[in-house]
């Protein structure tokens, strides 16, 4: 190639006239074009927009959720059967929460040998704050607890400070012969955590 050279440029003297000023800026044999951006400055640029999109994303995405500070507690509440001087050989209870938010986490069993295994209830009906549990003895009735005896202990966790209110009906009891009985049901926290 030969002599690549600029085009002139003018420029005015102060007397107003014009003076003709050649500025070479590339010389023969030797290229001084401006220097490209480098690659590294380029992936810098796009980490960079992407970094700043992420951040903007992630509090789009935490603002949408409450923040609350709200502590979690659990609450394991003994359930009580009473029968008075009858034997229990089967009971239903359905047991809820009336206040606030609470969730049912575990199911254990009762104090005496006879209903000593976990009662029997609906796993979907665990997670929320409502469930139905039933047990049920075939041991004759001098092995069969009477008066008031707990027959389960059913483990809560609620968030915040509010009261526990849980709710109990009894929807049925049993004597060893089947035959309805007359019973009362009560529920007491014990140690709340």
């Amino acid at each position: 190639a030969g002599d690549r050279r600029t085009p002139r440029r003018c420029r005015t003297t102060p007397s107003g006239g014009l003076l003709t000023v050649t500025s070479p800026l590339w010389v023969k044999g030797r290229d001084h074009t401006p220097p490209r951006p480098s690659r590294l400055c380029g992936c810098l640029c796009g980490l960079l927009t992407l970094l700043l999109w992420c951040v903007a994303f992630t509090r789009e995405v935490v603002a949408q959720f409450p923040t609350t500070n709200t502590a979690v507690h659990f609450h394991p509440v003994e359930v009580f059967v009473d029968s008075k001087e009858q034997p229990l050989a089967a009971y239903q209870i359905e047991f809820a929460v009336t206040n606030g938010s609470a969730k049912i986490v575990g199911i254990e069993g009762g104090a005496h040998a006879a209903f000593a295994q976990p009662p029997f209830y609906d796993p979907k009906a665990m997670q929320h704050e409502r469930v139905i549990i039933a047990a049920f003895s075939m041991e004759p009735a001098d092995k069969l607890p009477k008066g008031k005896i707990r027959v389960a202990t059913i483990h809560l966790q609620t968030e915040g400070a509010a009261e526990l209110k849980p709710a109990l009906h009894l929807q049925t009891a049993a004597r060893p012969d089947g035959s309805k009985l007359e019973a009362e049901v009560t529920s007491e926290e014990r140690n709340p955590k």
